[in-house]
């Protein structure tokens, strides 16, 4: 019984749609993360540049042949989204930004460059093209397991920064939330909050919710009840850091949110 609940757990047949807005909604986020590289992809990413390889040894390209793979990169990430050729060009995708992550980006943007990194895992090991692809064969139920595998990475990445949190000072006093809205990387919304003198009170209060939120998360994106209202708030908790903090880097997280509606096997 055990192992027939876990087979229908990772296999069972599900709509092609969460998977494929996952597609579409990690390519939209490459389309400008991958842009923000532009105007230093010979600094970062070419022998002649400042780059810092991770657990590889030195192997960074001459500069035009770090630029063909950028393009190359920006191009699979394109039909990625559109859902063209899914095995092929996924799987490409997933070994450029391979290759990226290991020259530069591992040492530099670990935590979200490494979450996208499992979302191109799954989804190019997976069905990509069973929907609202240009390309492809449309499928009327694919494989659960790359949705399931998104999901709990996703309840993971929540539960993790909020049990990282939990033991923190500055986090348990609100010192830290203070603190980035001054930081280096406050935007003028944060400097305008900030300047609006608030009692510690309110950094402490806004700190622990924080740490809740994060800590709810995952059990909330699971239960169906919950599920809507907890996609809600993930998405102005995202949008909110983008815009106050100048931290866009984690609406890749967005992405990940159509995987928890894939839990309902469909009947043909």
């Amino acid at each position: 019984m055990r192992t027939d609940a876990w087979a229908r757990f990772w296999h069972a047949p599900v709509a092609p749609h969460p998977v494929a807005a996952g597609r579409i909604l990690l390519g939209v986020f490459l389309f400008g993360y991958l842009l923000t590289f532009w105007p230093a992809v010979e600094l970062r990413f070419s022998r002649q540049g400042v780059y810092r390889p991770v657990f590889v040894p030195d192997y960074a390209p001459a500069p035009p042949l770090a630029w063909a793979r950028y393009l190359r990169l920006f191009a699979a990430r394109e039909s990625v989204a559109a859902g063209e050729s899914a095995a092929l060009v996924g799987r490409g995708l997933f070994a450029l930004f391979l290759h990226h992550w290991f020259l530069h980006l591992g040492a530099v943007r670990s935590a979200h460059d490494s979450l996208v990194l499992v979302c191109l895992a799954a989804l190019t090991l997976g069905r990509l093209d069973g929907a609202w692809a240009l390309a492809g064969r449309p499928a009327a139920t694919v494989s659960a397991w790359p949705a399931r595998v998104l999901a709990l990475q996703s309840a993971a990445l929540y539960f993790g920064a909020g049990i990282w949190k939990l033991p923190v000072p500055a986090w348990r006093s609100g010192e830290a939330i203070a603190g980035f809205l001054i930081g280096p990387d406050a935007g003028a919304p944060a400097r305008w909050i900030a300047s609006l003198g608030f009692p510690p009170s309110f950094y402490l209060v806004a700190s622990w919710g924080v740490i809740a939120f994060e800590l709810l998360m995952g059990p909330a994106l699971f239960w169906r009840r919950t599920r809507r209202v907890a996609v809600a708030l993930g998405v102005l908790f995202h949008v909110s850091i983008a815009v106050v903090l100048t931290l866009p880097e984690f609406l890749v997280a967005i992405a990940l949110y159509p995987a928890f509606f894939a839990e309902r096997p469909v009947h043909s």
